[in-house]
This record gives C-alpha cells, sequence and structure tokens, in this order.
C-alpha cells in the first residue's frame, strides 16, 4: 500500500479518537485518567502486537534513553492537547492548530536534518498553513 493511504487511514482514525477524547472530557474525565487508561491499553495492543508477529527487539541504552525522552515529550504533548480539546470552542480548531503547527515544523526539520526537499510550491503551502492558523485564532 502507498504511504499516503497509510496517511489518510491514520488521519481518519485520529479524527475518531479525538471526537471521543471531547466526548470524554464533556462526561468530566480529566485528561490525565482519558491519557492513562488510552495508554494502558496501547500498551498491551503494542506488546501483543510485538509478540503475535515476532517482532525482535534488539535496543541498545543509548536507544532506551532516546525512547525515555520521547516518551517524556509524547506525555507532555499528549497531555496539552487534551486541555486545548477539552477548552477550545471547536473541537477542530485545537486539532487543525496543532496539526497544522506539526507539519510546518516537522517539514521544516526534515529538510535541515535529513536533506529532504522542500519546493516552491511547498513554502506556498506552508504558508497558507499559518495563514490558516492565524484565521482560526482570530
Amino acid at each position: 500500500m502507498e504511504w499516503y493511504l497509510y496517511a489518510l487511514i491514520s488521519a481518519l482514525l485520529v479524527v475518531a479518537m479525538t471526537l471521543i477524547f471531547k466526548k470524554l472530557t464533556l462526561l468530566k474525565i480529566t485528561p490525565p485518567v482519558i491519557l492513562l487508561f488510552v495508554f494502558g491499553f496501547g500498551f498491551f495492543f503494542y506488546l501483543f502486537h510485538v509478540i503475535l508477529t515476532k517482532t525482535p527487539i534488539n535496543i541498545s541504552h543509548s536507544i532506551i534513553l532516546l525512547f525515555l525522552f520521547t516518551a517524556l515529550l509524547s506525555y507532555r504533548a499528549n497531555m496539552l492537547s487534551q486541555k486545548s480539546i477539552s477548552l477550545a470552542p471547536n473541537v477542530g480548531y485545537s486539532t487543525a492548530i496543532t496539526n497544522s503547527i506539526q507539519i510546518i515544523l516537522v517539514t521544516g526539520a526534515g529538510v535541515l536534518l535529513f536533506q529532504q526537499q522542500l519546493t516552491t510550491v511547498k513554502i506556498a503551502g506552508a504558508v497558507l498553513t499559518i495563514a490558516g492558523i492565524v484565521l482560526l485564532i482570530i
């Protein structure tokens, strides 16, 4: 399957997940509790996946430190995202701002860190994305 089909399916799943998160916050369930259960269940899903697919786990100590740092970033990012979803006047605004900024920053970092290509058309897309963020905030 092509990479963009994975991305589209992932986007649909994230939409469902985000709407469920909003519903849970409306039910007065706090972001830390939501994320505790989501990541707790997620741990077991990944564990079963690794066991069933017999995926080898050969990881060095330096990689474990990188995982630890990434987990810390994930913890804070997800906590702030949940708070934003619960407070935003429209759940789509929070998601749009978060994802748009991620797109711009990850694209720029990809160019700098991994020598990935960035064309004039892609730069124009980033500028339009920034304009969209501004329109959502005002």
